[in-house]
């Protein structure tokens, strides 16, 4: 179904558009919208497809978040998050 639902958007759907990590520490739960949940400290989502409107690259008729509750996420060997803790 995913391979599906990719091949029905035009240009590279499959890139990740870009990522980010919630800094905000008034915001404690999601609330299923992603455009909020997404700025949860400690939290982090990923963007697939089009990116050009920050600046990237990609063209895709597809742009989709995903948020990702307590994420572990290493950059360049460093851990910038463990479990939902920033480590910065």
């Amino acid at each position: 179904m995913l391979e599906k639902w990719f091949d029905s958007h035009s240009g590279e759907p499959r890139r990740v558009a870009h990522i980010g990590i919630g800094l905000n520490p008034a915001l404690h739960r999601p609330i299923g919208w992603t455009l909020v949940d997404e700025h949860i400290m400690g939290g982090m989502f990923i963007s697939m497809g089009e990116n050009r409107y920050m600046g990237g690259q990609n063209e895709s008729s597809l742009n989709v978040d995903y948020f990702i509750r307590s994420p572990t996420f290493l950059a360049g060997g460093n851990c910038i998050v463990r479990g939902g803790n920033i480590n910065i």
